[in-house]
């Protein structure tokens, strides 16, 4: 039987090879003039696992490189699974014949008939990683597939992190890919379930403004389910790896894909939903935090051919042909396995719906939609969830227009709320957030005509006063206002992290305190610009939206934004307001946030634009009354003022407004406004009042037993 099997083989190859030659391989039809493909492979692992299936490897190479200048094809990706385990030095037999090293060998010997002909990005599965698959991030992709080995990839090579031995390699990398039509794509290839610290390096890679126009898309191996399934993003009840730090489809899509606003297109393999062509296939469009489109698609074929023990997938690949319009994408599955003769060629293209299809690639909608202030039409009161109370009341639903409408619930994944009467969302009955809880749950309402989304946070905050301002940077030594000092308010604990934001030459917000950066004007500087200015410790001028998706996954500190005064007037100043919150609300990052301002007027449009934004007055010369009647909530004064009106700090406790005082770098201050108990206290000395907080709290706990004692 085996024989006969790679005499069959074998006869398809000749014949696939005279076939191409003879031109009875020319499915699909060419694309139109202008057009051109990108391939996409499915997981690999069933052809490299039997030795009896490695020449169809040859097949599906060769029908590559044969149609390259007949569908112009550019660029090829790949699933990921290359093999089917990474590391076994002997074959079960039953689940493939070869050896780790063979398998590997033979993969990598199929994509070096593309070296120097084409580019090809390839993302790694779970089974190219541990022994036979995820018992450990170990893998042994880069020995076949170093960052150098395509002349054609690393021209296009952007960056690559580190892998879990702390190595880069191509396991993470980012490309820039330029097509024909001239669009320029920035392609991140990420790991199986990739770790948190990857993540956060492709988003920082993703939001910086020399990307602002690329079409981001994103090849991982692990993401979606199929349509069987109702195309559902993978999460934390599927099935997951021996290893703790991951980032389930549905993680990847909250955390990054929906809040980067220019990634347009995902691409996954791995999953086999049922053993057939609908079950391997899966297509999603959703919309991301600024109202764009994500296109997001599962393909697969690795069950095709005998399921597991099978030919590994007839050689279905999916054509992605990108029209010379530049949006338009028509897809088409063909196999080049039954292209290759007349007898089976009628089954060489799959015509079915999921199979066959067009979709959009959205032009980027970055400025018209973020860029432009355009803001959510109604809020939520608040966006922290109190831990352990059952039932627990979260928010009022504000709606400005539409204050009578009845709002109502249109997604909730966790199935944990509810709207109860006078719009008002709470906890379900009887249920509750645990410690042990997510911290993170987004959530879809309809309130009238309107739509909108927000996440709502585990209350986990810190209430310690301790407001790092322009981070922590000064202990560490590393820049005021930079993502490092960021970092570090967070990993010391502190109440909040202070910093300060400009609107650049070009329109978008960036961070620094001084309107000068080097020898360049912020407000005359493009973003791209300025972030060539080196700060020194490897940072540069971060943009807004690079430090607001900073301060996600985490639910201990937040953030304190001060919105800078122009000097071109105050339209700019009202122009940048509405840029931030527009920002803060696509974003879904309001439970973080708060809002200070030197300029009044600044703080009166925020409350018009959010009235449940949280806001405090920095300049002093305002009395609680007037703060509080103008719907502020809070004072942020200097230390002089509260001295030079003793009655203030009692009036705003009266008015239910926070007290906050900067810039506080002396310890004997700190003491008293810790004993005037004022809620918070900004200072460039975070540590400093940290050590003093926990001396009070171990003096205050001395009395307490020695008052038992007595």
């Amino acid at each position: 039987m085996k024989n006969r099997y790679l005499l069959l083989v074998f006869v398809l190859v000749f014949n696939g090879l005279m076939g191409f030659a003879q031109g009875i391989s020319e499915i699909p039809n060419a694309p139109e003039k202008g057009s051109w493909t990108m391939v996409l492979l499915p997981d690999p692992q069933g052809y490299t696992k039997f030795k009896r299936n490695q020449p169809l490897l040859d097949i599906l190479f060769n029908w590559i490189e044969t149609n390259k200048e007949r569908l112009n094809i550019r660029l090829v990706l790949c699933t990921g699974d290359l093999v089917e385990q990474n590391f076994v030095p002997e074959p079960d037999v039953r689940n493939g014949d070869q050896t780790s090293y063979e398998q590997w060998q033979v993969i990598s010997a199929a994509f070096k008939r593309l070296d120097n002909k084409l580019p090809y990005v390839l993302c790694t599965g779970n089974h190219d990683y541990g022994t036979n698959h995820t018992e450990n991030r170990y893998s042994q992709f880069n020995s076949f597939f170093p960052p150098d080995r395509n002349p054609l990839n690393k021209t296009m090579l952007v960056g690559m992190a580190p892998n879990a031995q702390g190595v880069k390699t191509l396991e993470n990398a980012c490309y820039e890919f330029v097509a024909p039509s001239g669009r320029k794509m920035l392609i991140f290839s990420l790991e199986y379930f990739p770790r948190k610290s990857v993540v956060s390096w492709a988003t920082r890679i993703a939001l910086q403004p020399r990307y602002r126009y690329h079409t981001g898309v994103i090849l991982t191996h692990s993401y979606m389910h199929s349509s069987t399934r109702g195309n559902r993003l993978t999460d934390e009840n599927d099935g997951l790896p021996g290893f703790s730090d991951i980032t389930t489809g549905r993680r990847l899509w909250e955390n990054f894909i929906s809040s980067v606003p220019n990634i347009r297109m995902v691409f996954c393999g791995h999953v086999v939903d049922e053993p057939t062509h609908q079950g391997h296939t899966g297509f999603r469009e959703d919309k991301n935090a600024y109202g764009s489109p994500v296109q997001q698609m599962l393909f697969n074929a690795q069950n095709e051919g005998g399921n597991w023990q099978g030919n590994g997938g007839n050689t279905w690949i999916r054509l992605l042909e990108f029209s010379a319009g530049n949006e338009l994408v028509n897809v088409r599955t063909v196999s080049p396995l039954f292209a290759v003769s007349p007898e089976t060629i009628h089954l060489a293209q799959r015509k079915e719906p999921f199979d066959q299809f067009s979709f959009k690639v959205a032009a980027d909608a970055r400025d018209t939609v973020v860029l432009s202030g355009k803001v959510l039409p109604f809020t939520l009161s608040d966006y922290k969830i109190p831990v352990s109370v059952k039932g627990s009341f979260i928010a009022q639903i504000n709606h400005p227009k539409s204050p009578a409408a009845a709002a109502r619930i249109i997604s909730d994944t966790s199935g944990l709320f509810v709207i109860a009467g006078g719009n008002q969302l709470k906890i379900k009955a009887g249920r509750a957030l645990s410690k042990g809880s997510a911290n993170e749950f987004e959530i879809s309402l309809k309130s009238g005509r309107d739509t909108a989304s927000f996440i709502l946070v585990k209350d986990q905050f810190i209430r310690n006063k301790v407001v790092a301002h322009r981070g922590a940077w000064k202990d560490a030594g590393v820049p005021q206002n930079s993502l490092k000092s960021e970092e570090l308010a967070i990993k010391y604990g502190c109440e909040a992290a202070e910093f300060d934001v400009w609107l650049s030459a070009d329109g978008v917000p960036v961070v620094s305190h001084d309107g000068i950066i080097g020898s360049r004007k912020i407000e005359e500087t493009s973003a791209e610009e300025l972030q060539q200015v080196p700060l020194g410790a490897n940072c540069y001028v971060p943009t807004l939206e690079e430090y607001l998706l900073s301060i996600r996954g985490q639910n201990k500190t937040r953030l304190f934004l001060e919105i800078k005064t122009s000097e071109k007037g105050q339209e700019r100043c009202l122009e940048l307001t509405r840029k931030v919150v527009a920002m803060v609300q696509r974003m879904k990052v309001q439970a973080w946030v708060d809002y200070i301002s030197f300029n009044y007027g600044i703080l009166q449009e925020i409350i018009k634009l959010d009235p449940s934004a949280k806001t405090a007055y920095l300049w002093g010369d305002r009395t609680p009354a007037i703060v509080k009647s103008d719907g502020l909530s809070g004072l942020d004064y200097p230390y002089e003022h509260y001295r030079k009106n003793p009655s203030w700090m009692e009036e705003a406790r009266q008015l239910q407004l926070s007290i906050n005082s900067w810039t506080i770098n002396q310890e004997d201050r700190m003491v008293e406004l810790l004993d005037q108990q004022v809620d918070l206290i900004t200072t460039d000395e975070p540590l400093m009042l940290l050590r003093l907080l926990e001396r009070r709290a171990e003096a205050t706990v001395k009395k307490d037993i020695k008052r038992i004692k007595e």
